[in-house]
């Protein structure tokens, strides 16, 4: 049993990074083309932010799963109930809306 060997501990950091990678290099781009498609048509807003935070953290969640597992969840049902989907959820959609405001904000004393 090694569950506890550095090889282990090293192994779940190195996925762990590896999905934090891929979801910045996933999610960032598409959130910035989501936000500036909703912008134009002055749908964007905090609900809107949220809710597609909620959707990303659920793409992710199944990815994350499928990696650590080895499949994917057999019932979505159980995903979506899961606390930390929405932790990470609230977490990401306040950040992101938060950046917006400030750069807004300081695009807006510029001129």
């Amino acid at each position: 049993n090694h569950e506890y060997s550095m090889q282990s501990i090293l192994m779940v950091c190195g996925f762990s990074l590896l999905i934090y990678i891929v979801y910045c290099v996933l999610v960032i781009p598409m959130a910035y083309v989501f936000s500036i498609l909703l912008a134009r048509r002055y749908w964007l807003n905090f609900f809107s932010i949220m809710l597609s935070s909620l959707f990303m953290s659920l793409i992710v969640s199944a990815i994350g799963h499928l990696v650590f597992i080895g499949s994917f969840p057999t019932s979505i049902y159980a995903l979506i109930l899961a606390w930390h989907l929405y932790v990470i959820a609230v977490f990401v959609g306040c950040c992101y809306w938060l950046g917006l405001k400030l750069f807004t904000a300081a695009d807006s004393a510029k001129t």
